[in-house]
């Protein structure tokens, strides 16, 4: 629902939204870093749900709106997409490697957070570019 509600906002209020839904990635895992009761892990479960489909959505209506034309915004896509599912299926692979050599998901969380920390420069970063 994140590109849906981001369209019927006002125009001043798209940078906060954003910035809210990328936050709430750093957010959710600090939690997890900071807290080990049944209640905060189920927050942060919570608070990382938001984002996990808003902001996909939000960087494929970022692809359209910042492509002058379809044949840019078929480039720009393909390139995004195929880039960052790349990225994607890595990422278990990441997880399980780290657990497996500390014992426990601590250090993936981790990088979880800075990913969360990126995702938000990289939203911002996204939204405040010019249309190419």
């Amino acid at each position: 629902f994140g590109p849906l509600l981001l369209g019927k906002l006002k125009k001043s209020l798209h940078t906060p939204y954003i910035a809210i839904l990328c936050a709430m990635y750093a957010v959710s895992f600090g939690i997890l870093l900071a807290f080990d009761t049944r209640f905060m892990i189920m927050l942060a479960a919570f608070i990382v749900g938001f984002p996990w489909g808003g902001v996909f959505g939000i960087a494929l209506l970022f692809i359209a709106q910042k492509s002058s034309n379809a044949k840019i915004a078929a480039r720009l896509s393909a390139f995004a997409q195929g880039f960052g599912y790349l990225i994607a299926a890595q990422g278990q692979w990441i997880i399980g490697f780290f657990h497996d050599m500390f014992g426990n998901f601590t250090s993936s969380i981790c990088i979880l957070f800075i990913v969360g920390i990126l995702v938000n420069i990289f939203g911002y970063l996204a939204y405040k570019s010019k249309v190419i």
